[in-house]
């Protein structure tokens, strides 16, 4: 009854079928949004790099910025000299 227990009232479904993946320490609503806006924002900038023909502006920034991220042979052949 929700008068005995609130908490297990208003969460019992959720505590009795959620699953907590094994990478994690604790699952919810928060972490589900943020691994959700990770994702959109991946699939954002991998579609913008991967965009045929002549960029300008933001999008070629990210185009730069992420092609420069991913090369990890050129990354590994500088090694620590930028920092």
């Amino acid at each position: 009854r929700p008068g005995d227990d609130f908490y297990r009232h208003a969460n019992g479904g959720w505590l009795r079928t959620a699953q907590i993946p094994a990478d994690r320490t604790s699952w919810g609503t928060f972490q589900i949004l943020q691994e959700k806006s990770e994702r959109d924002a991946k699939a954002i900038i991998e579609e913008t790099a991967a965009a045929p023909g002549p960029r300008s502006g933001n999008a070629q920034k990210i185009a730069d910025f992420y092609t420069a991220f991913v090369d990890q042979d050129a990354l590994d052949a500088k090694g620590l000299a930028p920092i």
